[in-house]
């Protein structure tokens, strides 16, 4: 009982800390490997309580951890890698028209794309000047600019034009 316990807590702390190393990105912004890795990483810690060997299941873990964080730096300092390993973002939407070959290309059909939007609050297609299928499955969006909302700054400067315009008119 005692050595099931202690090598839950091992394997627990150990878990940890290889996964804050991996680091802080949610389920939702995994790329392929990381969810790969992930999930070989689960698969490891429960070894030490079927094979009895806690010393090998921390090495392998450990090596899952190194190779995601050279997969990563490859990606950041290589755009190729950065394509192979993560992919890169596909405009599946350009001026309020949908891209049907994108669409197949990631294998999206018009009705899953648009709900995707809907769950982003983009209820009209024609509002958008661009969507994109992001590397890490999200929809990526850009207004059209008569679309986009009014800034604090803009209205501060509207505000500006509007007393400047009423100062003169009391001047003449």
């Amino acid at each position: 009982m005692l050595d099931v316990l202690w090598k839950a807590i091992v394997m627990l702390l150990v878990g940890t800390l290889l996964l804050r190393i991996a680091g802080p990105k949610s389920i939702s912004q995994l790329t392929v490997q990381q969810t790969v890795i992930m999930i070989s990483i689960g698969s490891i810690i429960i070894q030490p309580f079927i094979e009895h060997n806690l010393l090998e299941t921390i090495y392998a873990a450990t090596i899952f951890i190194v190779a995601l964080v050279i997969m990563e730096k490859l990606s950041i300092q290589s755009d190729f890698f950065e394509k192979l390993l993560s992919g890169k973002s596909v405009v599946i939407l350009q001026d309020g028209e949908m891209l049907d070959h994108k669409l197949k290309k990631t294998r999206l059909t018009r009705d899953q794309f648009k709900m995707r939007l809907k769950q982003q609050g983009i209820t009209d297609i024609s509002s958008l000047k661009k969507a994109t299928l992001e590397a890490n499955g999200q929809i990526g969006y850009e207004l059209k600019p008569e679309e986009k909302p009014v800034t604090v700054k803009q209205m501060k400067e509207l505000f500006d034009q509007l007393r400047e315009e009423l100062n003169m008119s009391k001047k003449d």
